[in-house]
């Protein structure tokens, strides 16, 4: 089973070179396969990021919204620190198994079909601010005197970040603002399962709200 969740995305400047570049007011995005073909002049580099309010754990790369830096969280969480889930930034190192990515070293990144996507309503006067990514069934074991079984992580949340082993990439879609009648269905039993599983834990409505709708 997955579910959707919606974040955050900043763009932010970079000293390194990057695929994703302001020339000329215009935000411009080449591939690596096309990069060796063009050089380019004072332009501005830039790359994007993800950011979840779900909890922060030491390692995680976070993002101050009052600073506006990046750096990786060691403690004293504050309400203004998000935790970077994705990005175009390889130079975010990782352990391969934090972020369910085991053969890549880095975050993992957006595709270039929502790159390409990501550039056109920018260039347009809209910049894309949310998005939704989805999520899959996570599911946790342990060992115990009676053999072992599976358990549902019950602390914050049993979702976790669906990444494709082939390329390290998320799945994005839109945020979305309607929903048909079997939509509003399949949303009200998800909330009943999440309540069930999660009952004991303080199951916050408000935020279930926020991540899904």
């Amino acid at each position: 089973m997955s579910t959707l969740k919606k974040v955050q995305v900043v763009m932010l400047p970079t000293n390194e070179k990057a695929n994703l570049f302001i020339d000329k007011n215009q935000l411009l995005y080449f591939p690596d396969h096309k990069r060796s073909y063009v050089e380019w002049k004072d332009v501005q580099y830039q790359h994007l990021y993800f950011l979840s309010n779900e909890e922060i754990k030491e390692g995680d790369w976070v993002y101050n919204s009052i600073s506006k830096e990046i750096y990786q969280f060691k403690e004293n969480h504050v309400d203004y620190e998000n935790k970077i889930i994705a990005t175009t930034d390889s130079s975010l190192k990782i352990h391969p198994m934090q972020m369910n990515t085991p053969h890549y070293d880095y975050l993992p990144e957006p595709s270039q079909s929502f790159l390409e996507v990501y550039v056109r309503e920018y260039n347009r006067g809209h910049q894309i601010k949310e998005v939704q990514v989805e999520y899959e069934e996570h599911l946790e074991f342990s060992d115990n005197t009676q053999g072992r079984q599976a358990i549902i992580n019950l602390e914050k949340d049993w979702y976790r970040l669906k990444v494709n082993p082939k390329d390290n990439t998320i799945t994005i879609k839109r945020v979305k603002e309607s929903w048909n009648r079997e939509e509003v269905i399949e949303l009200l039993d998800k909330i009943s399962d999440d309540c069930f599983y999660q009952e004991g834990s303080g199951f916050d409505f408000s935020k279930w709200v926020e991540q899904n709708l």
